[in-house]
């Protein structure tokens, strides 16, 4: 084996065995830039699962539920599967398209697990069922996310909606994180939606964009569903100021009122990228603080929805937990949130 000249840490997982490979250190990375300082320590981590044989049923083709898949991180401790394509009863198995290789800095003060959130999110799929009045069909959500790194959302009641795409996801701990999701209305077309949610895991159930969910097995009805390549690559860091641009604008510094906000609306809001915020009210000098999420068809037109925890900021507003939605624009420098124009904050 020849010397390499960079540091690596490359940490291949299979079902039953962890093999860590490191490579020595020195000059440049292959794209010619200098090396990174001894404190960084670059690494890729791999995860192969293997195929799970389903029962076959009759008039089903046999599919495996989990296929192949590779996990890499980039810099902001986020997983980016690797698409893989499922193989069909007709055709033999394609090689994967690999993603560019990334980097992971990791924190000096605590070792995340990404990969164990993306474990999680695919172990099953997440369903939450509302039962409606009495005659009145349940409306039925549900998510299935796929290591392959494409999901399915479907809402059932006496119609249907779904939606198709690739995902990636940020961790900001061992249970919670953000999670990008590159999506086309109804099955057809490229992604026309780049939404941002925030997702957490409590005590088996997945709070997922402000709602909860509970886990249920998949079948062997379940496959992954076909998307366009660029998909996946809509939701790689070096996309996502482009197409994930109001989240990155609303994250990049903090905003404040340009004027008296109105009724139960915050003097100065904080938007962070691990999924939570902060508001802040100066008229009874009180802050409160929950999670986040975006969802956008692109550009700079948005909805955005807040988790608002019990508090006592607004004299007028509840004093319950509740969720906040509120449409968004922004424009030149400033957002339009609901009926308030909020600027950013001198630095």
């Amino acid at each position: 084996m020849k010397k390499a000249k960079k540091h690596k840490w490359i940490l291949v997982a299979t079902a039953s065995t962890l093999v860590v490979v490191v490579f020595v250190l020195g000059g440049c990375t292959r794209d010619g830039i200098p090396s990174l300082p001894s404190s960084t320590i670059p690494a890729k981590i791999k995860i192969q699962t293997p195929e799970i044989d389903t029962p076959q049923e009759k008039g089903v083709t046999k599919q495996p539920l989990v296929t192949p898949t590779m996990l890499e991180l980039d810099s902001s401790m986020t997983v980016v599967p690797t698409p893989q394509k499922v193989p069909s009863a007709a055709a033999s198995p394609s090689p994967a398209t690999p993603l560019t290789p990334a980097t992971l800095e990791p924190s000096a003060e605590r070792v995340l697990e990404p990969h164990r959130l993306a474990e999680n999110l695919t172990a099953r799929k997440w369903q939450f069922v509302d039962k409606r009045a009495a005659g009145l069909a349940p409306e039925v959500t549900s998510w299935e996310f796929y290591p392959d790194g494409t999901f399915r959302w479907r809402f059932t009641s006496d119609y249907t909606e779904s939606d198709v795409g690739a995902w990636a996801i940020s961790a900001a701990s061992e249970e919670r994180g953000i999670i990008f999701l590159a999506s086309a209305a109804n099955d057809q077309g490229p992604a026309s939606r780049f939404d941002v949610l925030s997702f957490e895991f409590r005590d088996g159930s997945l709070q997922l964009g402000e709602a909860f969910y509970q886990g249920t097995p998949f079948t062997d009805q379940d496959v992954p569903p076909p998307i366009p390549q660029e998909d996946h690559e809509a939701v790689t860091a070096p996309q996502r100021d482009r197409l994930f641009s109001l989240w990155t604008a609303m994250t990049a510094t903090d905003w404040q009122s340009e004027t008296t906000p109105s009724s139960g609306e915050p003097t100065m809001y904080s938007f962070r990228q691990e999924g939570t915020y902060t508001a802040h009210f100066a008229a009874t000098q009180c802050q409160y603080s929950g999670t986040w999420s975006l969802f956008s068809s692109g550009g700079d037109v948005g909805e955005i929805r807040l988790s608002v925890p019990a508090n006592r900021c607004d004299p007028r507003g509840p004093r319950d937990a509740f969720v906040r939605e509120r449409p968004l624009t922004l424009s030149d420098t400033k957002l339009f949130l609901h009926q308030t124009i909020y600027v950013p904050v001198p630095k």
